[in-house]
């Protein structure tokens, strides 16, 4: 009995640290652009490789692993542009965990009347205490160097590396990390309403906003074309 128990103990623990793998590759013979839009992964990294497809690999782990399948990576056409949407369709479906931290003790329940039972009959204080679904996704994506992209991501931190046909990145409440490549020469606009901006000091930028919170700079390129890297609510970091 006691061997039987250690194996149910050691199932239950593995199955509440699954995750789900993801893997997706997309054709891009025919394509002239790339636009990408999340919702909810934690984080994105965007690269440019050599190859002619786009690569997308990551995790999904939502509610602890038993609603993972529920975060969908949708493709699309339209006109010669290739469209990437990752979303949670059910989102509102599903089950609303609550965690409550206490100093070092993270504790988490199945619903809101197993929290507020535990904390009416234990008595404890939680500094923090979240309720919703405990969404944990992050994605690596390869794109081919020669096409344009653009990124928006409305909760996740975006990190860009390479890029010499990078046009946009909006990331409304995560924030931006863009590794500059100055061969490529476009110019860089950077722009934040609640955030900060932060630059290598070497890159020598121009100020054209900065009032109360709003922030917006241009870092002159030579070749015309131009990147737009925007931050709502987050902090946009530009590093060589």
């Amino acid at each position: 009995m006691r061997a039987l128990i250690i194996i149910f103990l050691t199932a239950v623990s593995l199955l509440a640290h699954s995750q789900t793998n993801i893997e997706e590759k997309f054709g891009t013979e025919v394509i002239g652009s790339i636009s990408m839009e999340f919702d909810y992964p934690q984080s994105i990294k965007v690269e440019s490789w050599k190859g002619k497809e786009v690569i997308v690999k990551g995790t999904a782990k939502i509610n602890g692993g038993k609603d993972d399948r529920e975060f969908v990576l949708r493709r699309s056409i339209s006109g010669d542009r290739l469209e990437l949407k990752g979303t949670i369709p059910e989102l509102k479906k599903l089950q609303n965990p609550v965690t409550a931290i206490d100093g070092k003790d993270t504790l988490r329940f199945e619903s809101k009347t197993e929290f507020e039972s535990y904390r009416v009959s234990s008595g404890r204080k939680f500094s923090t205490v979240n309720m919703g679904p405990d969404i944990r996704i992050h994605l690596h994506i390869l794109v081919p160097e020669n096409i344009p992209v653009s990124i928006d991501s409305k909760y996740g931190f975006v990190e860009i590396s390479g890029m010499p046909n990078l046009t946009e990145v909006n990331a409304t409440y995560g924030g931006i990390e863009a590794f500059v490549d100055r061969k490529v020469n476009r110019s860089l606009i950077l722009e934040t309403n609640y955030g900060k901006i932060f630059a290598d000091p070497s890159l020598k930028f121009q100020s054209l906003i900065s009032k109360d919170f709003h922030s917006k700079v241009r870092i002159l390129g030579s070749n015309g074309l131009e990147t737009f890297l925007s931050s709502k609510y987050g902090n946009i970091y530009l590093k060589k």
